[in-house]
């Protein structure tokens, strides 16, 4: 479909840069290592990459004005604001918006925007900060402007549906969601084999490994006990496929994984699986 949209006129200017480039490359080529880069040269070539950034710029502008909407990340939207500029688009949508800075999602919104519409969950994940130091010395700092918005007592929508957790998982989290209310789909799911129950605590006292060279915490007696209680699941019936372990730690995970070894059954992080859904979740 792409080619379709394609406009010949600039599909022929980017053929003649290519083409250009071909040849100065086979003269580089022909050069030794120790020869210097001819100044006409390197001009040549700078000027072909300029060329060949504003011919794919056009086309990207011609290819996206068929578009009805166009998707980007918010990285990706900062990196194209030269093209959002000739796009003009009046209404932006950004999902997960309680995860991104408010200084990426401001970087990234087109001087054109009429309408922003945030979708996320400000009592969930921040966003984060590359540096731990200023979230130490700014605590504040990772703030989106979704949460500052809603704190601030913007009118905004809350969802209060849930379709995903038996009601006894949802009870964990009522205190976070006070008002939170399950559809009839998650009101007669079948208990666990064995267990008769939707929720099971399994407490120890063994405590996490703190060998120095660890940058990650991990207990191995846990992990041990996790990854034998996945086994006994399967044992009493449950696929592999509908069992997922989660960690609160990448070193617990590392272990965990280990301990699976070719059985079928998902791991992740907690931060990492936030938005996947699975049957049984450790």
């Amino acid at each position: 479909r792409n080619n379709q949209m394609r406009n010949q006129k600039l599909y022929e200017q980017e053929k003649e840069v290519l083409a250009k480039l071909f040849r100065l490359k086979n003269e580089l080529n022909k050069l030794n290592l120790d020869d210097s880069l001819p100044d006409n040269l390197s001009e040549e070539y700078s000027s072909l990459l300029s060329q060949l950034s504003k011919i794919k710029s056009h086309e990207e502008v011609s290819i996206c004005r068929y578009a009805d909407i166009i998707g980007l990340t918010v990285t990706g939207a900062a990196k194209n604001r030269a093209l959002f500029d000739i796009l003009n688009p009046a209404i932006v949508i950004v999902e997960e918006a309680a995860e991104i800075l408010e200084s990426h999602l401001i970087a990234s919104l087109p001087t054109s925007c009429k309408h922003l519409v945030m979708i996320g969950d400000h009592l969930q994940l921040r966003p984060t900060l590359a540096s731990y130091e200023l979230l130490k010395s700014e605590p504040n700092s990772n703030i989106s402007l979704f949460e500052r918005l809603v704190m601030g007592h913007v009118d905004f929508v809350r969802l209060k549906t849930q379709h995903r957790m038996d009601p006894r998982v949802a009870e964990l989290i009522s205190p976070t969601y006070p008002e939170l209310i399950n559809h009839p789909s998650v009101l007669n799911r079948p208990v666990l084999p064995g267990l008769n129950r939707h929720v099971t605590f399994l407490n120890h006292s063994t405590e996490e490994d703190t060998t120095r060279e660890q940058r990650s915490k991990s207990n191995i007696y846990e992990a041990n006990m996790v990854v034998g209680f996945a086994e006994l699941l399967i044992d009493m019936g449950i696929r592999p496929g509908d069992i997922t372990v989660l960690a609160a730690y990448n070193g617990q995970l590392v272990i965990i994984r280990q301990l699976l070894g070719n059985l079928p059954i998902e791991s992740d992080t907690i931060d990492n699986y936030q938005g996947d859904e699975n049957d049984n979740r450790q």
